[in-house]
């Protein structure tokens, strides 16, 4: 059996070719399709994964169920003790460089995370300076040793319920009120210079990654991401427990219905439903432009100001007067 006959890419809607709530839905199932092929694939290659002393998961958007086709995917590896580095590494790396002819796996930056250590789950690459505790609560295991990731889930709750959480909630608070400056002018200043991501007087949106323009994905979509992950860090915190890490589903639409179907949101029916669909609006806008991007190197997409003007005044309506889940 040949690498293409084992695995292949399930079918993907662009985002040109319908609307945006038809098109954040179908890219959700090609999200969970890819994933249980992608499962599958690496039962394969490496076969007795829930008797292997490691976990690999997936993150990000991948972790979402909202990624690109085109987007590879990235990779977080829990051991403990050493247990995954040298042979096991090296066999994991090279079933995972590349298949079907193509790379889909990110493992330039590879993340390994010890459990068998005291540094905080939320630190990216343990690093107390890179603090994303949605790596994390994003995860999703693809392949290995279920009970550790089960394990790290519960330290991870543990983490954010402890001294080290309230940090943890400082610097998210941090994140998104930034996010929300961006969605609000489109513009950012990083390192002293200023990114126009996307402009609300010419109605243009700029998307050259290799120079840190990302159209729509900061400012909107990271604001909405954001605030939902501060509210989880604080339900967490409040009520002492962290079953909703468990209990939650991966994308943010079901994630903000699932906080209506518990009774944990403040948010009326309708409220719930303008903030799903204007998080579906700038995905789909975004995607369009990535594919845009990829197919002819274009980096200017032309918007509806005022439709995105009234978009994010809902949004900011919305978020800045009530939590998604409390």
């Amino acid at each position: 059996m040949t690498l293409v006959q084992k695995f292949s890419h399930p079918h993907y809607v662009s985002p040109d070719s319908i609307g945006y709530r038809a098109y954040v839905n179908a890219l959700i199932q090609f999200n969970a399709a890819l994933q249980r092929r992608l499962i599958s694939y690496l039962e394969t290659e490496l076969p007795h994964g829930q008797q292997q002393p490691y976990a690999a998961l997936t993150t990000g958007s991948d972790g979402r169920l909202e990624k690109g086709p085109e987007s590879l995917v990235e990779i977080i590896i829990l051991q403990s003790r050493n247990s995954f580095e040298g042979t096991l590494q090296h066999q994991f790396s090279q079933a995972t460089r590349s298949y079907a002819g193509r790379m889909v796996f990110s493992l330039e930056d590879l993340e390994i995370k010890d459990l068998s250590v005291g540094t905080p789950l939320s630190y990216f690459h343990g690093s107390p300076q890179r603090v994303f505790p949605s790596r994390m609560i994003d995860s999703v295991l693809l392949y290995g040793c279920p009970e550790l990731h089960e394990r790290a889930m519960q330290r991870l709750a543990e983490e954010f319920i402890g001294s080290e959480g309230k940090r943890i909630v400082e610097i998210t608070k941090d994140r998104r009120r930034e996010y929300k400056v961006i969605m609000r002018t489109g513009v950012q200043i990083f390192k002293g210079s200023q990114i126009v991501h996307f402009g609300l007087e010419d109605g243009v949106s700029h998307y050259e990654p290799t120079q840190g323009f990302t159209g729509f994905k900061y400012g909107h979509l990271r604001y909405i991401q954001f605030s939902l992950t501060e509210d989880i860090l604080r339900y967490i915190r409040s009520t002492r427990h962290g079953e909703i890490l468990r209990d939650m589903p991966n994308s943010t639409q079901d994630r903000i219905l699932y906080a209506q179907a518990e009774r944990i949101t403040p948010l009326t029916i309708g409220e719930t439903e303008d903030l799903i669909d204007n998080y579906a609006y700038f995905l789909w806008m975004l995607h369009r432009q990535q594919e845009q991007y990829k197919a002819r190197k274009e980096t200017s997409l032309a918007f509806d100001t005022a439709e995105v003007k009234a978009r994010t005044k809902a949004v900011e309506s919305i978020l800045g007067r009530k939590k998604i889940i409390q």
